[in-house]
């Protein structure tokens, strides 16, 4: 296990001997390292200089008392740790300290050994509550900036429910923007979706309710602790209607503790439309050519049926006296009565017609899914008069779109071929077919691809390992993936990804190949930029000739060579993220560096990118040093490199 850090303080008195006292109890009887001072002003010039991770201070000092430093240290150091600790212990004293935004208040008094105990707990306490708050707050922006870039319309909410993210795709879907919705709770994200607020899928994942999700959702799927599902939203933002693919996960933290919970939303109003219009078309078609098939019947309101098939005695196995006449019905799971009940009393004379998917539980214990087309026939005012449905088996078809919902690849080829290029070849590699989104793409017309050998021009390495995938491929794993380049007609290079799938007849051979890919230039563009960064400061930062050093925008190190660590007589472990670059600086140049600093910060075409200043090692000795600044591109640090200009004075 390793030992942390000891706690670095800065403790504040007008009593040289007090200041003795707590120094030595703080450092040897617990992780301290203490730096003792006699007034609030000097430790405020200290503090510019040099960061530490708590300050304890006195009240009552000359100059400027402890509550006045408090207040100055409030405004440069919001989060900095302070502990006020006096042998004063008026109220308004104290309260006026808390009010002020001290951490604790501490009277002096009594034996040495429990007081400086207690003190240093106050300490630990509130170094621990920093670093807590820290952690989580950078731990919450690294995943907001992560979500923010997600295509998906996504959003988090934390275990109270309230939002703690909130992307761009998610404010241009819904109109509400960040500002608006972040820290807000009681449901209020439901609202641009059912005008109201109500649980959603992901307040399904602290508390499932079956009922629930199966009154609100088509189905609610689970792959581990991730639910899918979709739903029917009759006006998105009181304008139009939309069909929505939900995905909600847990949010767990690094320690696997839960955070919360994150969904994102995807509109398939498109592909469900199409689905619709083909269902629609496939039922026309097979109440006119295909009924001996499907299983019809017509019943009253009250259940009673007046009319089956052949093919519904058949399925069912009954007799037709068995069920004309007579309140039939088949046995359904709870969940599916309730959905069918739904359906049901939805119907108007205006959407007199429905579809419904449901299981029937058959007297030997096994289950099936059915497919009903329901019509409600209405009198002259309105009333129902009689149901009309024809249903289908199509357990075969609902065993395949569960394997295709598994697939979260394959989902997409089927619901987002709008982004992403498909095409299918033969084994000799004459096209049969590609989409829109593939000719744009390659820029070529359909004409020019379909019944012809079209093929990219690809680099010859590139060519050998698409040969070898495709012939690695067989019956039992028909799928591969790849990652290719493209050299196109202008001479420019793209980077794609394709999922490839072997078609085989029963004899094992192949037919044909499905291909679906999609472009990853920037992707791989992004990666190939992260490592060449990385490299650079892995080896050009280290061997560039100067000792070099790189600073937040709070003037502390983050970054150093060895040649630096050679000049300031410190190793990189006692200075990176310790210390600030203004502890090396010699009195006379300190206003000058941080005026550089800030301008460079401000707008880095202002600042000097060359000056020299008297730079002071550990040892305390002086030298000139001429320094070269920059600032790093899109990030608040400045690369800082050192020459020695005049030698040791």
């Amino acid at each position: 296990m390793t030992t942390p850090a000891p706690i670095s303080v800065l403790y504040v008195d007008d009593e040289p001997s007090l200041l003795d006292i707590g120094k030595q109890f703080l450092e040897l009887r617990h992780r301290c390292n203490v730096d003792t001072i006699q007034s609030a002003q000097d430790a405020l010039d200290l503090l510019a200089t040099r960061a530490y991770d708590a300050v304890i201070s006195d009240y009552q000092m000359p100059g400027m008392d402890g509550l006045a430093f408090l207040k100055i240290l409030r405004e440069r150091y919001p989060r900095l740790p302070f502990i006020i600790f006096t042998g004063k212990g008026r109220e308004d004293v104290v309260i006026e300290a808390f009010n002020n935004g001290a951490d604790f208040y501490l009277q002096k008094g009594g034996q040495p050994e429990p007081q400086f105990a207690e003190l240093y707990r106050k300490i630990s306490a509130a170094v621990e509550q920093r670093r807590t708050e820290k952690a989580l707050a950078e731990s919450q922006q690294t995943l907001s900036s992560i979500i923010d870039f997600l295509p998906d319309a996504t959003f988090a909410i934390d275990t109270l429910g309230n939002v703690i993210s909130w992307n761009k795709a998610i404010e241009t879907m819904t109109g509400i923007q960040k500002s608006e919705i972040l820290g807000n709770g009681d449901y209020c994200y439901a609202l641009p979706f059912y005008g109201k607020k109500r649980p959603i899928l992901i307040n399904l994942i602290h508390h499932f309710d079956e009922t629930f999700a199966a009154e609100n959702y088509y189905s609610v799927k689970r792959a581990g602790e991730t639910l899918f599902s979709e739903a029917y939203v009759p006006r998105m933002r009181g304008e139009k209607e939309m069909y929505l693919w939900f995905t909600a996960s847990p949010l767990y933290s690094k320690d696997g503790v839960l955070t919360g919970a994150i969904e994102s939303i995807r509109d398939i109003t498109h592909f469900k439309r199409a689905e619709q219009a083909l269902r629609e078309s496939e039922e026309r078609y097979r109440n006119v050519v295909e009924d001996q098939t499907e299983f019809i019947c017509r019943f009253l309101p009250d259940g009673t049926h007046v009319f089956v098939n052949d093919a519904y005695c058949r399925y069912f196995g009954k007799r037709r006296e068995d069920i004309i006449g007579h309140h039939f019905r088949p046995v359904v799971p709870a969940e599916d009565g309730l959905k069918i009940k739904k359906m049901l009393s939805a119907l108007t004379p205006d959407n007199p017609a429905s579809f419904i998917r449901q299981r029937v539980i058959f007297p030997d214990g096994s289950v099936r899914w059915q497919r009903w087309a329901d019509r409600a026939i209405f009198d002259d005012a309105g009333n129902i008069v009689e149901y009309q449905s024809v249903g289908r088996d199509i357990t075969d078809v609902m065993t395949a779109e569960q394997a295709l919902l598994e697939s979260e690849e394959r989902y997409r080829n089927v619901v987002e071929d709008q982004t992403e290029f498909i095409c299918r070849f033969l084994p000799g590699g004459t096209h049969v077919f590609v989409n829109d989104a593939y000719c744009r793409y390659f820029d070529k017309r359909r004409e020019d691809i379909i019944g012809h050998h079209f093929r990219p021009v690809v680099p010859e390495e590139d060519g050998r390992r698409i040969k070898t995938m495709l012939e690695s491929l067989t019956p039992d794993k028909p799928v591969g993936t790849i990652e290719q380049r493209v050299i196109f007609p202008d001479g420019s290079v793209r980077w794609q990804r394709w999922v490839d799938r072997a078609i085989y007849d029963d004899t094992g051979n192949i037919v044909e190949y499905q291909s679906v890919g999609r472009d990853i230039t920037d992707a791989v563009t992004a990666e190939q930029a992260r490592l060449q960064t990385e490299v650079m400061q892995n080896t050009i930062f280290e061997y560039t000739g100067t000792a070099g050093v790189i600073v937040d925008e709070d003037l502390t190190i983050s970054h150093v060579n060895s040649r630096f660590e050679l000049l300031s007589g410190y190793p990189g472990a006692d200075l990176v993220n310790k210390m600030k670059i203004t502890a090396f600086v010699a009195p006379e140049d300190l206003k000058k560096i941080v005026t550089y600093h800030n301008l460079r910060m401000d707008n880095p075409d202002s600042a000097p990118r060359y000056f020299r200043l008297r730079v002071i090692n550990r040892r305390g000795l002086s030298r000139n040093i001429a320094v070269t600044a920059g600032v790093i591109p899109a990030t608040k640090k400045t690369v800082l490199s050192l020459i020695d200009g005049a030698g040791p004075s």
